[in-house]
């Protein structure tokens, strides 16, 4: 992870978002996931997870087809 600030561009944050998601898909599992979990590996505020992404399911299925 990087020390760099967190991405402004509403796409480059989305993907940051959705990296991170399935990254941890990877180390806690599926049903591991929450919110908080992305937006922390993310680098992004808790808020960013759900502007973009409603529901865990619909952050799940992004970032298993990542």
């Amino acid at each position: 992870r990087s020390s760099a600030p967190p991405p402004t561009d509403p796409e480059e944050r989305r993907r940051t978002i959705v990296e991170a998601a399935a990254t941890l898909i990877t180390e806690v599992g599926s049903e591991g996931l929450t919110h908080r979990l992305v937006a922390k590996r993310a680098g992004v505020p808790l808020g960013s997870t759900t502007q973009y992404f409603a529901t865990l399911d619909d952050l799940r299925a992004a970032a298993l087809s990542s």
